[in-house]
């Protein structure tokens, strides 16, 4: 009995972590630029999906060296922003306003 409770535990321990490392990582929010362009950059490795303010969805995918790939695209004047990835740069994935179109 002791033996079958060690193999339950074991498999519940073993599935959790693996649930927890095929969960993408997400970063979103609403960005308002007045007269000007919002924009959002993402930092990320494996998958990504990239929707800028008021903007279409871009699904791209990196798997290169040890480094973070990085993209950016302007969306509208305002609007929701979401960024998911396998593995995502929180500190390198924001929303911002800019002039250029």
């Amino acid at each position: 009995m002791r033996r079958l409770m060690a193999v339950a535990a074991s498999l519940v321990l073993v599935f959790s972590v693996a649930g927890q490392a095929l969960a993408w990582q997400s970063a979103s929010g609403y960005r308002n630029c007045g007269y000007y362009i919002a924009a959002l950059q993402s930092m990320w490795w494996g998958g990504l999906a990239h929707t800028p303010p008021g903007g279409g969805t871009a699904y791209l995918t990196y798997y290169g060296s040890s480094t973070w790939a990085s993209y950016r695209s302007n969306g509208d004047y305002d609007g929701h922003w979401v960024s998911s990835a396998d593995y995502l740069n929180l500190n390198g994935t924001y929303s911002y306003c800019t002039r250029i179109g």
